[in-house]
């Protein structure tokens, strides 16, 4: 995993200091990806944490990114698990957002 300072076009936050950026391996599920990499954002154990599903609908997620191709790169979807804001794009990234402290 990696710190991952590009902007993106909506000012979605996956700029800061703390971000993390993990690259899908070819043959593993996007909704896998959100899990781990949020799991390691926050510092959580996996099974510890609340299910996906009640955040994203993980087949329609798994549907949309079925593969890192070349066919859907500039694709992303949105949303917020476990406190962070998470991003999957369709060139294989999944960036996570840590939550806010104040």
């Amino acid at each position: 995993m990696s710190v991952d300072r590009r902007p993106l076009p909506d000012g979605f936050g996956d700029t800061g200091p703390e971000t993390v950026t993990y690259e899908r391996d070819p043959d593993e599920l996007p909704a896998r990806s959100v899990v781990r990499a949020v799991a390691a954002t926050v510092g959580a154990d996996p099974r510890r944490m609340r299910p996906l599903s009640d955040a994203v609908d993980t087949d329609a997620l798994n549907q949309l990114f079925d593969s890192v191709s070349a066919d859907r790169p500039t694709a992303r979807v949105t949303f917020r698990f476990n406190g962070c804001t998470v991003a999957v794009h369709g060139d294989g990234r999944t960036v996570v957002s840590p939550p806010e402290t104040r």
